[in-house]
C-alpha cells in the first residue's frame, strides 16, 4: 500500500488556493464611482429658455420642442413645408393650412408689342411699306413655358402695345383662344423676369396668309 499524503502538505494546499482566490478577486478593477463635474455652461434655447450641460458626457440637456407659429405664405417656404404648383404659389403645414403667395406688391412684368403678319401674299426682302407687320389688338395668355397652364389673360391695344405685372419666373405668351387657328400669336422664345424688373418682347402674330 501507497503511503497516505501528509495532512499538512493537504492543508498547505488549500490555504495557497484560497490566497490565490482572494488575491484574484481582491484585485479586479471595481466601477469608477469618480463623480463627473461639469462646467457651469448654458444654451440658449429657441423658445427663450436655457439648458446645461449633463453627464456622462458634459453635453448640452436636449431644448424644449418649439412648435413653429406659422402666420405668412414666406414663414411656411423658410419652413420647408411643401410648396404646390399652382399660381399664386400654395404652402401647406402639416396641420393643413394653406398659405398664398401675395404679389400684391410686385413690381415685375412684361412689356412689347403685337404684330400681325404676313399682310401680303407675296412677301418681298425688304418688305414694301404696305406689306410690312401691323400693330395688332387683340387676347393674349402669359403660360408656363410649355404653355400647358393659363397664369395670366391681357389685351394689347390699338397700337399693339401691351404691359402686365407678373412675378419673377419664366413664361410664354400666346393667344388667349387656343383654339383659334388663325392669326396665331406664340412668342418665339422663352420670357425670363427678373424680379422688380419688366422684360420686353415682341409678340408675332401668324395671319395665315402665304
Amino acid at each position: 500500500m501507497m503511503p497516505s499524503k501528509n495532512p499538512i502538505i493537504i492543508a498547505t494546499g488549500i490555504v495557497a488556493l484560497l490566497l490565490i482566490v482572494i488575491i484574484f478577486f481582491g484585485t479586479r478593477s471595481k466601477p469608477d464611482d469618480t463623480i463627473i463635474a461639469c462646467t457651469m455652461e448654458a444654451k440658449l434655447c429657441p423658445d427663450g429658455s436655457a439648458v446645461g450641460r449633463i453627464g456622462p458626457n458634459c453635453e448640452f440637456a436636449k431644448c424644449p420642442e418649439v412648435k413653429l407659429q406659422i402666420t405668412s405664405f414666406e414663414e411656411c417656404a423658410a419652413a420647408g413645408y411643401p410648396i404646390m404648383e399652382s399660381y399664386p404659389e400654395q404652402c401647406k403645414t402639416p396641420d393643413g393650412k394653406t398659405f398664398v403667395k401675395s404679389y400684391a406688391n410686385q413690381k415685375s412684368g412684361i412689356e412689347g408689342i403685337v404684330l400681325l403678319g404676313p399682310v401680303c401674299p407675296v412677301m418681298k426682302d425688304p418688305p414694301l411699306e404696305e406689306c410690312k407687320d401691323k400693330p395688332y389688338e387683340t387676347e393674349l395668355a402669359i403660360t408656363t413655358v410649355d404653355g400647358l397652364q393659363k397664369i395670366k389673360q391681357f389685351k394689347s391695344d390699338a397700337n399693339g402695345n401691351f404691359k402686365v405685372e407678373i412675378a419673377a419666373g419664366e413664361y410664354a405668351i400666346s393667344s388667349a383662344d387656343a383654339t383659334k387657328m388663325f392669326p396665331r400669336c406664340n412668342s418665339n422664345e422663352i420670357i425670363k423676369v427678373v424680379e422688380n424688373s419688366v422684360a420686353k418682347v415682341d409678340i408675332n402674330c401668324d395671319t395665315g396668309i402665304r
